[in-house]
């Protein structure tokens, strides 16, 4: 019997257990034989004695884990905006914005702004070649 806790975008943490041992259950992840409870890959396993601890990353694109208004506030971010200018646009304080900004990067666990502009950019790349922009009713939305 071992235990397991599941860390997902250290943010949400999941714990169960399995029938099976603490070795066999790794090398079950290894091979891909058991299903994760989450879409998601493994980053990382700790071994306890009869625990696991998983640390997992989401698969759900970057922009689908923020919220409208994030993911609006990134898409003007994107094309190039300053954050005077997002907030221009977006008929929001200055202050408003940088807390979009604040917010998206800790959603999605990043340290500064580019790391966030690079990794949705990414995700809009990856997920939608056609259409390099991404948008859906002026919302970057990657499938």
């Amino acid at each position: 019997m071992t235990k397991i806790l599941y860390i997902l975008d250290n943010s949400s943490f999941l714990l169960s257990e399995t029938e099976l041992e603490l070795q066999a259950f790794v090398k079950s992840l290894e091979t891909q034989e058991f299903d994760l409870p989450f879409y998601a890959e493994v980053e990382r396993v700790i071994e306890l004695e009869s625990m696991a601890i998983l640390i997992l990353q989401s698969l759900k694109p970057p922009l689908k884990q923020l919220t409208e208004q994030q993911q609006r506030v990134v898409h003007h971010l994107i094309r190039g905006l300053t954050v005077d200018q997002i907030a221009l646009t977006m008929s929001l304080s200055k202050e408003t914005v940088n807390f979009h900004i604040a917010n998206a990067k800790n959603r999605l666990n990043l340290g500064t702004r580019n790391e966030l502009i690079a990794r949705c950019s990414q995700a809009i790349h990856f997920h939608n070649p056609e259409n390099a922009n991404g948008s859906e009713n002026g919302i970057i939305l990657a499938p």
